[in-house]
């Protein structure tokens, strides 16, 4: 608990310091991390979906799903099917 004080207590030193940046300074850092967040959420997602799509396999045909617990290529793969 003392370290999440901590941490809210820089954060808002750290507002306090961003308030004192001139308004067009400010909104080019904005916009660059605004940029820099979506490129992260982006790849983010994408290895994801990648990760997701090697744990979980539907096979609508045969009405069933397997989930593993481990990526493929791991040592060993245990996994669990559902049907």
């Amino acid at each position: 608990m003392l370290e999440l004080k901590c941490f809210a207590n820089r954060c808002a030193g750290a507002w306090d310091v961003i308030y004192t940046i001139p308004a067009n300074a400010r909104t080019r850092a904005v916009r660059l991390l605004d940029d820099r967040a979506f490129a992260l959420r982006a790849s983010i997602h994408e290895n994801f979906n990648a990760v997701w799509d090697t744990l979980v396999h539907v096979d609508v045909d045969a009405g069933c799903i397997t989930i593993n617990n481990e990526l493929e290529g791991e040592r060993s793969t245990n996994y669990r099917t559902m049907r």
